[in-house]
């Protein structure tokens, strides 16, 4: 049996896979500016306020939770997971870090 810590390890690796998946690059080209920072770097538009920002400024959100509120983690099946985690592109958003914080509130 996987006990909690490890189920968190878990999850957490397949974060870092999705933060490299192509699914997650769709979802940043879709938001792409084309508006450049101050040293030509790449700007994403925040699905929320409609404000441009900067790479490090943003967060590429599931609009469904990958856990859905009053479900316990221990109680996710990993297919289940990974289907949600690996979801259609409609159910991405890119979200500057305010917007984020506050819809995951």
């Amino acid at each position: 049996m996987i006990d909690l810590r490890e189920r968190n390890r878990i999850l957490n690796a397949l974060k870092r896979c999705f933060s490299r998946s192509a699914l997650r690059k769709e979802a940043l080209l879709r938001a792409l500016s084309k508006e450049k920072g101050p040293q030509g770097g790449k700007r994403y538009t925040c699905s929320v306020c409609n404000m441009v920002h900067p790479d490090s400024g943003i967060h590429v959100d599931h609009v469904v939770p990958v856990i859905p509120i009053g479900t316990p983690f221990k109680d996710m099946v990993w297919d289940t997971v990974v289907d949600r985690i690996w979801c259609e592109l409609d159910n991405l958003q890119v979200l500057c870090k305010p917007c984020h914080k506050e819809k995951s509130a």
